[in-house]
């Protein structure tokens, strides 16, 4: 046979380019695991389209017999590789499946024409086609199966006849495990201090004040060590503690019981409860530096929504637990006269001052805001409130201070607000903390110098730092 008529025959080019990809794939894997897999998968899926092809994309070689020949062999070596295959209708009904799949799913009964999902959840249509557009997916669904993981390749086949969905089940047990384990030694930096720190130093003798404050520490050391973590006292009644991710799960489960661990102390402390507010950093990716900040900023917010609280930043949003002690009154009116005397020294530092509420405003926002510029005219400084003058709410209350000369001109929108703001204008935000629902999120954004007032819980963390900030939840 001459060797022109060689290389016409489709089951020697089938041979050969099998061996050729089988080549490839090796090389591959010497150089990378990552490019070995993506080999693997793409090899896979050129031999069982070729496969499909023959028996469905054409009747002229399916009727051919070197066609039918091609078929034959692509199917032999399919049903008997180590990977499992599973081939599916546009409808998700079972088409074919090799030895391995079969093997996978031994425990099942099933045959051709059943329903994927009736074998597995994860073989579903609507999953397919996402893992195919989704482009964070890495078009893959993960899937567990006996202690084993598998990321399930899907892909979409047409051809003249009819159309397909082929799944390629990767093992990638040790890939994921060695993933959970590099996010279980994630170390997370916490901050947790003790709340009501001066009612406590001065309402108890010293001699049982340094008793209670050595029960304290007994308790969260006890609990850093049950994380096999490190605890250290930087600062009277303040910690720095370092623990791996492994074990926040328990915390989680727990509502961080460590919360109620230190409260049952509060029969020592003469009436005054004792409570401690923990800030978490669970960033991954991030140096300890970014960590240490990030606690820092989750245990002030904990402080900010009344205390007695754990904040968990991650990397997309807060979690919070506990928050149910009521925080001490003495304390809220001490801090309270301090921040006040804040204020006034900020106002009087400015050229002018502008005040705003939250956007479809209440009652209680309206007049807060009259009180700060009241505040603001004792000082003598240009004072103006940014409202939506339409808004039915402010109308009624504009209509009650109708009759007050100093309030005549006050109110303004936030189109002019913009035009008042200058370098040393200061801002002050009352009755809200989401800069989501400020009366004038851009206003807030282009200010330098800017104070926000507000009785709500603190829901997100501010991108900004601000003169002053003073969140007492009632």
């Amino acid at each position: 046979m001459s060797l022109k008529k060689l290389l016409k025959n489709n089951v020697f080019m089938l041979v050969l380019s099998i061996a050729f990809m089988i080549a490839l794939c090796i090389i591959a894997f010497v150089y990378s695991v990552k490019a070995g897999i993506i080999s693997t998968i793409l090899f896979i899926c050129y031999i069982i389209y070729v496969m499909i092809y023959s028996y469905f994309g054409s009747g002229e070689i399916k009727n051919n017999l070197a066609g039918k020949s091609l078929a034959s062999h692509t199917f032999d070596f399919i049903s008997d590789m180590n990977v499992p295959v599973l081939l599916c209708d546009s409808r998700g009904s079972v088409s074919w499946y090799n030895n391995a799949f079969r093997e996978l799913f031994s425990e099942t009964t099933f045959k051709i024409g059943d329903s994927g999902k009736s074998i597995s959840d994860d073989i579903d249509i609507s999953r397919f086609e996402k893992a195919c557009k989704d482009a964070d997916s890495d078009n893959y669904i993960l899937a567990k199966k006996d202690n084993r993981y598998f990321r399930i390749h899907p892909y979409y086949i047409e051809t003249m006849r009819k159309n397909f969905w082929l799944a390629v089940w990767i093992d990638s047990t040790e890939h994921e495990e060695l993933i959970k384990k590099h996010i279980d030694s994630n170390v997370l930096v916490a901050y947790a201090a003790v709340d009501n720190i001066n009612e406590l130093s001065s309402g108890i003798q010293q001699d049982r004040y340094r008793e209670i404050s050595a029960k304290i520490y007994n308790v969260l050391n006890d609990w850093v060590n049950s994380m096999h973590g490190i605890i250290k006292e930087y600062e009277r009644d303040k910690y720095l503690i370092f623990f791996e991710d492994k074990y926040i799960g328990q915390q989680f489960e727990s509502k961080f019981d460590i919360l109620d661990k230190i409260n049952d102390l509060s029969e020592d402390t003469d009436g005054v409860p004792l409570t401690v507010s923990i800030g978490i950093a669970r960033v991954f990716g991030s140096g300890l530096d970014e960590k240490e900040e990030a606690a820092k900023n989750s245990l002030q917010l904990a402080l900010q929504r009344g205390g007695a609280q754990v904040v968990v930043k991650n990397r997309n949003d807060n979690e919070f637990f506990g928050g149910r002690t009521k925080t001490i009154q003495k304390r809220t009116k001490i801090k309270s006269r301090v921040v006040a005397n804040e204020l006034v020294s900020l106002i009087s530092k400015s050229s002018n001052v502008l005040i705003m509420g939250h956007a479809n405003p209440d009652f209680d926002a309206i007049a807060s805001c009259v009180g700060i510029a009241r505040l603001a005219m004792s000082r003598g400084r240009e004072v103006k409130i940014i409202e939506d003058l339409d808004n039915p709410n402010f109308s009624i209350c504009r209509e009650k201070l109708s009759g007050i000369k100093e309030y005549d001109k006050i109110f303004v929108d936030k189109v002019y607000g913009q035009e008042l703001l200058k370098p040393d204008t200061l801002v002050v935000i009352s009755d809200v903390s989401n800069v989501s629902i400020f009366e004038s999120p851009e206003i807030y954004r282009n200010a330098e110098n800017v104070v926000v007032i507000d009785h709500h819980r603190q829901t997100q963390e501010f991108t900004k730092n601000h003169a002053i900030t003073y969140i007492e939840p009632t």
